[in-house]
């Protein structure tokens, strides 16, 4: 009577009652009609709707792409009020009607909205929903599969309820449908297509407290068929056969091993991201060979090779902890749960702490010693990796903060030692040269292997609760893996650096350092002032580099939001560096008769057509090709970006107010960072208003570039 009330209730909502009450015990047993044809469920690279030839359906080809975007149908509507948090992802239901069923469904389940209100919960039951549809089951037989599933959850929530995360109880309430279908209907798809279109995060089973559950039965059969989806097994009867005899007992349900075999093209060049990071990993080794750090010198000093060897290895493992971190920040906030607008604020905390360290921390590390500040870089950094297992939001604010010093840290104090100690050692200038060359380069492939590295640490180990707020595995993996190599980078800077100062300044007159400030921000817009290409530069640089920042935050909910399972974030991000590292590149490989500014908004222009072809993307098809693609373009801007930059701005910026105008650049920048990630935009708008800002930067290029050719003929 419970199920017949719950799928009465959904039929009601859904404007179908007075059919369901003529065909009640449909709606109870579809089992109890007469035999339809045979409907049957493959496998394919593609979905098609079913299509009758000679009256029998044909089979039904299912992408794993199915909770791709789907245009909605016309002339439907939804019975959710305007504001409702579900018609935030109406994007991913293949019909406006499938969100009310969602709706009910959760209503009925008992399930907490402030637990289930994300993007991949939401879109994983709308894939699910869209998945019956495209098997033709009518929308009274859905109706009744979904009042069963919402039975079995109201049983099981109470008890185990509490261990699971937004994504977890997303699959628990899709398996339970599966369950219900194998339950209700004789003909059934093998658990093999459900694993692979919607179970790309495995279930952890050995926290659902089983001992405790009130129906034991039922917990330890989503604990088997839980556990037999990870390893790509399927449900069948008891008797061995391919489908589920129609049963009102659970304990006909039987597991055996079914291997889901690749395709040809999968073989062949594997998914999107593997197919595309082996021909980009190619182009990467032969522009960065082409473009490798030599020395200008017939003879190496003695000294030099050991000095070398100093301070790459501290710099590789240095760097390598940094990078690790980088592809599953925002993965981890978001499996423990956290919403957008909490990310965007603990990202924006890090982005502040460093902005506001980085005004003093060259002068701290000058007067405390190079050394002591690259060990308290370990220390800080090791700290705020700690604090990524405990799923408070406080502890992670703090973490962020700790994060933000430390790189502040990283991207100045190495550098500093290493500069020092070259010109204690008395080696030649174009040496420092030769080294810096070495220190990027470094830097690079540290952050291709950490990509790689991240991912496959991170696909070791599930995300496991430890306690009520501790957590281990999964996303942590890779801070875990960061924090065995700043471990290993302290000692190494204890027993192979020694200690450097910084020289004392001879014309700061006695002032101290916020006096110094002072009058280095006063001559910055002194500067701004008397030459107007100068405030001009500070707008396109504020602008490319907010929206690289913004893009930072960003790539990750972008790319989750048009894949049909979890992207592999540490590839990914191992293709991004490639791609910086090919612009970068390509750049050093430009003849140097041509002038940088030339070659810098057209840098821009590229940046702002690739984020125009991921918003276009996002606001239509939800095309995971275009996006990523769209990415890799604009990181490789970003590569060439930053020496072409570089290059303009010593040319443009007065030498003795180069450090005042750099930090009034910072200004802008950092307000439009704030803005976008606090204004909590869609992914679509977001991108789109980033494109619009490097619009802007092409314009504020093209009108410094067209000043230098009068200026040299003067």
């Amino acid at each position: 009577m419970a199920v017949l009330a719950s799928a009465m209730k959904m039929l009601n909502v859904l404007g179908v009652a007075g059919c369901a009450e003529r065909d009640k015990d449909d709606v109870v047993s579809p089992a109890s009609r007469p035999p339809a044809p045979k409907r049957t469920c493959e496998t394919s690279k593609s979905m098609t709707t079913p299509s009758t030839v000679a009256g029998t359906p044909s089979s039904i080809a299912i992408s794993s792409s199915i909770s791709s975007h789907a245009s909605l149908r016309r002339g439907q509507s939804t019975c959710l009020p305007p504001g409702h948090w579900l018609r935030e992802h109406e994007r991913f239901a293949f019909t406006l009607e499938d969100l009310d069923l969602l709706a009910v469904y959760l209503e009925l389940s008992k399930a907490p909205a402030e637990r289930f209100a994300s993007q991949k919960s939401a879109k994983l039951i709308l894939a699910m929903l869209r998945f019956l549809r495209s098997l033709d089951i009518p929308v009274q037989d859905i109706c009744c599969l979904l009042a069963h599933a919402s039975i079995y959850f109201k049983d099981i929530y109470p008890v185990i309820g509490h261990n699971m995360n937004r994504e977890e109880l997303a699959n628990v309430l899709v398996l339970l449908v599966f369950l219900a279908h194998s339950h209700v209907h004789d003909e059934t798809c093998q658990l093999k297509v459900w694993h692979r279109l919607f179970f790309a995060m495995p279930l952890h089973t050995h926290r659902l407290s089983l001992a405790r559950a009130r129906n034991p039965l039922a917990a330890c059969i989503i604990a088997g068929v839980a556990w037999a989806s990870t390893r790509n097994w399927r449900v069948s009867g008891v008797n061995g056969s391919s489908s589920i005899n129609s049963s009102r007992s659970l304990l006909h349900v039987g597991i055996e091993p079914m291997a889901v075999q690749p395709d040809l093209a999968t073989n062949l060049f594997g998914d999107l991201y593997t197919g595309t990071s082996v021909p980009l990993l190619l182009a990467t080794c032969l522009l960065a060979w082409q473009t490798r750090p030599t020395a200008d010198v017939k003879q190496v000093p003695s000294g030099f090779g050991s000095f070398q060897f100093q301070y790459l290895l501290v710099w590789f493992l240095a760097i390598t902890a940094d990078w690790l971190q980088g592809p599953y920040v925002y993965e981890l906030y978001a499996s423990y749960g956290w919403s957008k607008a909490e990310i965007a604020q603990l990202f924006v905390a890090g982005f502040a702490s460093s902005m506001i360290t980085g005004a003093f921390i060259g002068s701290v590390a000058d007067a405390w010693g190079r050394k002591f500040c690259a060990i308290l870089y370990c220390v800080l950094y090791a700290l705020a990796c700690v604090t990524k297992h405990f799923n408070i939001y406080g502890v992670l604010m703090v973490g962020r903060l700790l994060g933000g010093a430390a790189t502040s840290l990283l991207f100045s104090t190495f550098e500093c030692w290493m500069v020092g100690e070259h010109k204690r050692c008395g080696f030649p200038d174009n040496l420092l040269r030769y080294m810096f060359g070495l220190m990027f380069f470094v830097q690079y492939l540290a952050a291709i292997g950490a990509g790689w590295l991240a991912q496959c640490a991170a696909s070791s180990v599930p995300l496991t609760q430890f306690s009520d707020s501790i957590w281990y595995g999964g996303s942590t993996t890779p801070f875990d893996l960061s924090l065995v190599f700043l471990l290993t980078a302290a000692p190494t800077i204890q027993f192979l650096w020694q200690e450097n100062y910084g020289e004392p300044a001879q014309s700061s007159g006695g002032e101290d350092g916020l006096s110094q400030i002072r009058i280095s921000f006063q001559a910055g817009c002194q500067a701004l002032t008397s030459d107007w290409r100068v405030p001009l530069l500070g707008l396109a640089v504020a602008a490319f580099e907010s929206s690289m920042y913004v893009f930072v935050f960003n790539w990750t909910p972008a790319l989750d939001s048009c894949s049909s399972g979890t992207p592999p974030h540490g590839l990914i991000f191992s293709a991004f560096m490639m791609a910086c590292m090919c612009g970068s590149s390509i750049f050093n490989l430009l003849d140097t008769a041509i002038l940088p500014v030339k070659v810098l908004w057209p840098i821009c222009l590229t940046a702002a057509v690739s984020l125009a072809a991921v918003a276009a993307s996002l606001y239509t098809t939800y095309s995971e090709a275009t996006i990523f693609f769209g990415f890799l373009a604009f990181e490789a801007c970003v590569g060439a970006y930053f020496p072409c930059v570089s290059t303009v701005k010593s040319q443009v910026v007065p030498e003795e107010a180069r450090a005042g105008v750099y930090n009034v650049y910072r200004v802008p920048l950092n307000l439009c960072v704030v803005l976008l990630l606090l204004g909590d935009f869609e992914l679509k708008t977001s991108f789109a208003i980033c494109s619009t800002l490097l619009m802007a930067s092409v314009a504020a290029i093209a009108i410094v570039g067209a000043e230098p050719a009068q200026r040299v003929e003067q």
